[in-house]
């Protein structure tokens, strides 16, 4: 008896199948991952400030965060020296040099040794297609506080 090799019209269906799947799901995963590109910029933006607001205190020195610095989309912290490239995150991520609402964006953020802002101000961060925009908001006392852009108002997070 003669063995015959291949597959069966079921197997190449399920393979079909499973294809198909994927490319559906391939557009919805890559656009979750870029929404969350802008949202993870924001966090860590978050935390970049309050860490400057921190070595402010700890080093008795003020500290300043300054935006598209040393280049554009890039944010330095001017007292570690250490540089964050927005181009890093997913989903085309970067500044707006003005928010939805009109208001202007900070071009630095300085904390003093007491851990205040001066001058206080927001930074907004949009993805590619500004369909997610972010307001980072530093206040006087210190206070750092993220939105997101529901588009008619900012949302707290």
């Amino acid at each position: 008896m003669k063995r015959i090799s291949g597959f069966t019209l079921i197997e190449v269906m399920i393979v079909i199948v499973l294809l198909s799947s994927v490319m559906i799901a391939v557009p919805t995963f890559y656009a979750f991952f870029a929404k969350q590109g802008v949202r993870l910029s924001a966090d860590q933006l978050c935390a970049d400030l309050q860490l400057a607001r921190m070595m402010a205190i700890r080093q008795d020195k003020t500290c300043s965060v300054v935006f598209n610095s040393p280049a554009p989309n890039q944010y330095m912290n001017a007292l570690s020296r250490n540089v964050v490239d927005l181009a890093s995150y997913r989903g085309g991520v970067h500044f707006l040099a003005s928010g939805p609402d009109g208001s202007k964006a900070a071009r630095q953020i300085n904390f003093v040794r007491r851990g205040m802002a001066t001058p206080a101000g927001s930074v907004f961060l949009a993805d590619q297609k500004g369909e997610n925009i972010f307001q980072i908001k530093v206040l006087v006392p210190g206070g750092i506080s993220a939105s997101r852009w529901n588009g008619q108002r900012w949302e707290q997070l």
